[in-house]
């Protein structure tokens, strides 16, 4: 039992010591060698996200992604490097190879948006696919409406904070429910 205790105590001081999740981003934004390499397998190996935290993870990467892409598109940049510059300023949940190559080469981007999207948590990168065909079919300012989808995602963002599943009704038990509503009449009803 002291073994055990003994280990946990040292796994727990070697993953309190390792970088932070921020570090580790910085030190790839910049393409500086990660501080201690073992650390974040180790982090990653332990922490295996559950699917809803996978899509949480979208979720907010979509904000960002849409953000820096409205802050690019304010400084001036063409829509497909202004996306570039967005998708190597965000640390997204996966892989975004074939969207990055879609806006550096002209390609279709909406289409590369709407195949990157996951299943669950991807519906900000569907909301922003759709923004970019309206801009290339009408002609509409991209970044107004990019801007738009960051803020509608933020107030979603905030009402899922505010109103987790776990503050829903519960549900009712099989087992305490009756069968059908007729035998609730059946049921002894206390007297006041």
């Amino acid at each position: 039992m002291t073994v055990i205790a003994a280990l946990c105590g040292a796994l727990a001081l070697w993953l309190w010591t390792g970088p932070t999740h921020a570090r580790l981003r910085l030190d790839r934004l910049f393409g500086a060698p990660p501080s201690l390499p073992w650390s974040s397998s180790l982090w990653d190996t332990l922490t295996r996200p559950s699917a809803a935290r996978r899509a949480e993870s979208w979720h907010v990467a979509s904000i960002e992604l849409c953000q820096a892409l409205s802050a690019e598109l304010a400084a001036g940049r063409t829509p497909g490097e202004a996306l570039t510059r967005a998708l190597a300023a965000v640390d997204l949940p996966g892989p975004l190879d074939s969207l990055a190559a879609a806006a550096r080469d002209g390609g279709d981007v909406a289409a590369a948006l709407r195949e990157a999207a996951p299943a669950q948590g991807g519906e900000g990168l569907r909301r922003l696919a759709a923004c970019w065909e309206v801009s290339v079919s009408v002609g509409a300012g991209l970044a107004v409406l990019v801007d738009r989808v960051g803020n509608s995602l933020r107030v979603a963002q905030s009402h899922r904070a505010r109103c987790p599943p776990s503050s829903r009704a519960p549900e009712p038990r099989p087992e305490c429910s009756p069968p059908c509503p007729l035998s609730a009449c059946s049921w002894p009803q206390a007297s006041a």
